[in-house]
């Protein structure tokens, strides 16, 4: 969706078309079109600003009247070239479409029903060596346009023939290594092929401008030369350190600080995943640099995009501080995979929904955001499809409760009752810090029937300083959708996802979490609308996608 400050809200479509792995797009051309012209009622509504969980309010983004008062068609354009990514060995030229097309002095729209499209294809000479894996071909027949060309058009591998293939790489400090040999034990005892690296030899050995750099260009040869597919991080953020990026939003909120750094900056593991191109063109050391030019707290200029969101590794953290949590982290993920505990446990799901504002709260005319809208989607297109029981707690609390029926209210103690009674799939929405997240109530009102930021309660329902989960190895994916639930670099303390894993007497196996503060698209007016609810909405769709077998990893990238 186009969602530009101020600028008319409308869908977009990317559409990806499989290359030859040694061709150059010369030219994107329009063929045919079929076109519906419709008159509308009343103005589509523009963009507006993202909102950041627990800071709720922002200024109604006025029309642009460069575009609302214009003749003109918006955005004008009905495609883009939107650039070329490779997929593993596959690669993808992407076409940003936009069969909408909207003239708001007129009152009417333009609608593509169909658009047929030409590409001129040159040869870029030899082609460069990439790897596949067995789970590529579908995966990429599931993206392209013209998955019949999946055979022809395939990179030649990198791997030499005489090269062994290691499909699993663990990396971790030297203190930790003989921790986490056992679990590269227990991988080739599931018939894959595992090694254990340290931090020290990395960085003797490969070459890059700091240690994330060395560790990147590591994973990179093993990719190339021997088909790594998985790299698992083995240490927390000051043992196998993040890739920071440099994004200038939520300047004014100390919460942003982490791993002794400043607010601009937010750690991320996609580093290590996505392979391709540089994060750091202009090498001023500031890795896919976002500015925020006008000083309104949110970084609007985009200096250094990322030059490819393609995965070519599936990597995830256990993010052990000592050879204690080590252990244990070790230890706990062996027992899930070789002997999880008997019975219906793991058709059981648990869907957590918070109110993250309410209507026209502190009169900024604003939709009510239920989180409660979100977790239906959930239950509605994943999990009552694959015969999942689900237990469903919304806010049911305050002068403006959810509208939706729920098994049971929210709150702590009921949160605490089900997920130590055992469940597969942990799916949480609502406010969040590093140590908890929370509900937000409209718990009173001066009598002006406008709900303000004095009249909220917080609860927490899911608190790591006063919960207790009991439900010992009977262990779901989480995913939580809040601020700074997964904020795993913070100096002080674990946070919640670090909490979920390390937790003795139940917690959780994985656990997907914003790591710095993040948005919610005010009211989700739609699927696809973007933001923190349409982060949430892909994950479980990609979890549930067959072809990716429940593997939290392959939903994540």
């Amino acid at each position: 969706m186009i969602a530009s400050i101020g600028k008319p809200m409308l869908p977009t479509k990317i559409v990806s078309v499989l290359i030859p792995s040694n061709g150059e797009v010369g030219n994107i051309s329009l063929l045919s079109c079929e076109v519906n012209m419709m008159k509308l009622g009343r103005k589509i509504l523009p963009g507006q600003y993202p909102v950041v969980d627990e800071a709720y309010g922002s200024t109604f983004a006025e029309p642009d009247s460069t575009v609302y008062e214009s003749e003109k068609e918006y955005p004008g354009a009905l495609f883009e070239n939107a650039g070329i990514q490779w997929l593993q060995g596959y690669k993808i030229q992407n076409i940003k479409i936009f069969p909408v097309q909207y003239s708001p002095k007129n009152g009417e729209i333009a609608y593509y029903r169909t658009m047929s499209f030409a590409l001129s294809i040159d040869s870029a000479g030899s082609s460069p060596l990439r790897n596949t894996f067995s789970s590529s071909k579908a995966l990429v027949s599931k993206i392209v346009v013209n998955p019949d060309k999946i055979d022809a058009w395939v990179a030649p591998s990198a791997m030499a023939s005489m090269n062994p293939t290691i499909d699993y790489v663990i990396i971790t400090d030297a203190t930790f290594q003989s921790d986490f040999q056992a679990l590269a034990n227990w991988k080739a005892n599931k018939g894959l092929t595992a090694r254990v690296y340290n931090t020290t030899w990395i960085y003797n050995n490969y070459e890059g401008v700091d240690n994330q750099e060395k560790i990147r260009n590591f994973i990179f040869s093993m990719y190339s030369n021997y088909g790594t597919q998985y790299v698992l991080l083995g240490g927390d953020y000051n043992i196998v350190p993040p890739r920071y990026i440099y994004m200038e939003d939520c300047l004014n909120d100390p919460r942003e600080n982490g791993g002794w750094l400043y607010r601009e900056t937010k750690p991320t593991d996609y580093y290590y995943a996505c392979l391709d191109g540089n994060w750091d063109t202009n090498k001023n050391g500031r890795y896919l640099e976002q500015l925020d030019l006008d000083w309104d707290n949110y970084a609007e200029y985009c200096v250094e995009p990322i030059p490819d969101f393609c995965p070519e590794v599936y990597v995830g953290r256990l993010p052990a501080a000592n050879e204690t949590e080590a252990q244990f982290m070790v230890n706990r993920t062996i027992s899930y995979e070789s002997s999880p505990p008997l019975g219906d446990w793991r058709n059981n799901a648990l869907l957590l929904g918070a109110i993250a504002n309410y209507q026209n709260e502190d009169g900024w005319g604003d939709p009510k955001t239920d989180g409660a809208v979100e977790q239906e989607w959930v239950k509605a297109a994943c999990l009552d499809p694959n015969g999942i029981n689900t237990t469903t707690m919304y806010e049911k609390a305050g002068l403006d409760q959810s509208n939706i029926t729920c098994t049971y209210w929210l709150n702590q103690t009921n949160v605490q009752s089900s997920w130590s009674a055992g469940c597969w799939i942990v799916s949480s929405s609502g406010h969040g810090n590093a140590h908890a997240q929370y509900r937000k109530i409209w718990s009173s009102d001066d009598g002006n029937g406008i709900p303000e930021y004095f009249e909220m309660t917080w609860t927490p329902f899911i608190d790591m300083s006063t919960m207790t989960l009991t439900n010992d190895r009977k262990l779901p994916q989480v995913y939580l959708d809040a601020c700074l639930c997964g904020k795993f670099d913070d100096t002080a303390s674990d946070c919640v996802a670090e909490w979920l894993l390390k937790s003795a007497t139940g917690g959780a196996v994985a656990v997907t979490a914003a790591s710095r503060i993040s948005y919610y698209g005010v009211g989700w007016p739609n699927v696809e609308h973007g933001y923190d609810q349409e982060l949430l909405r892909l994950y479980w769709q990609e979890f549930f996608n067959p072809t990716n077998g429940h593997k939290p990893g392959k939903a994540l990238y």
